[in-house]
């Protein structure tokens, strides 16, 4: 007899027969039975039977997908025969690659963008100038640099840089006078606005310029800057040409960088 791997089991039964339940087994009778090893009766017994309706479930979920999975099948199928041209276009195509952009080409757009800033600054903002000659000395001397600003409000006493109505150049003076009011130079060099001497930090005497057609006093209208040299023992000013419009204004001076003798 062999449990495990054996398949034949030899019982002795004696002289058992059909029918007769009460004989005394016979040692000499021997009946062999097909068995199964103990393995496998342990599995089945150990494994359920199948649930109907699960098995009734899935052969209903099977059905359902049936249709689907053929349309895809048939989906597939036309876009392989319509070409790369028509398939990648459809709702299966390929993804694109996105391409790389070149390293140059992002270094010339901040370029760019960094000069269009620039420009917009000291275009509308800031400007910056060279001082020529010694017209505004001692304040700002021949070969100075000077920063303007654009966007604040002149008053008296301002440096600015403006157009000539002489000669259309840019040049440097100081606001004098803003508005109606009266400009007086008399003849020891005094310079007098409405009757009163104004306060100024200046160190040379005003005086009247030969070659000038400006005749004094001086009316200004509502809308106009007098504007005078610092060194006013020369110089083509106000003097020259009269008032001037805002117009011609470009700037406050805010800021010299020395660089006489560089």
């Amino acid at each position: 007899m062999n449990d495990e791997s054996g398949s034949w089991r030899e019982l002795d039964l004696g002289d058992k027969t059909a029918g007769d339940s009460d004989a005394s087994p016979d040692p000499t009778v021997k009946y062999r039975r097909q068995t199964r090893p103990n393995s496998e009766r342990v599995r089945s017994w150990r494994q359920a039977p199948p649930d109907p309706a699960q098995i009734s479930a899935q052969r209903q979920a099977q059905t359902r997908q049936s249709p689907a999975q053929d349309q895809s099948a048939e989906h597939e199928q036309s876009a392989e025969q319509q070409g790369p041209e028509k398939g990648q276009s459809g709702k299966h195509a390929p993804a694109k690659k996105k391409k790389r952009r070149s390293p140059i080409i992002g270094f010339l757009v901040k370029l760019v963008l960094l000069a269009a800033i620039l420009y917009g600054v000291f275009t509308f903002v800031l400007g910056m100038h060279i001082c020529h000659g010694n017209r505004m000395h001692p304040f700002i001397m021949d070969g100075d640099l000077i920063v303007t600003y654009k966007l604040e409000a002149y008053h008296v006493g301002d440096a600015v840089v403006y157009e000539s109505p002489l000669t259309g150049e840019k040049t440097i003076s100081r606001i004098a006078a803003i508005g109606e009011n009266e400009i007086q130079i008399t003849d020891v060099g005094e310079l007098l606005i409405n009757g009163s001497i104004p306060e100024e930090n200046v160190f040379y005497a005003t005086k009247k310029l030969n070659d000038s057609t400006v005749s004094f006093p001086y009316r200004m209208s509502g809308g106009g800057y007098f504007l005078l040299d610092d060194y006013r023992t020369i110089g083509k000013d106000s003097r020259m040409f009269g008032e001037v419009t805002e117009d011609a204004l470009l700037g406050k001076i805010v800021y010299v960088f020395r660089r006489r003798g560089i």
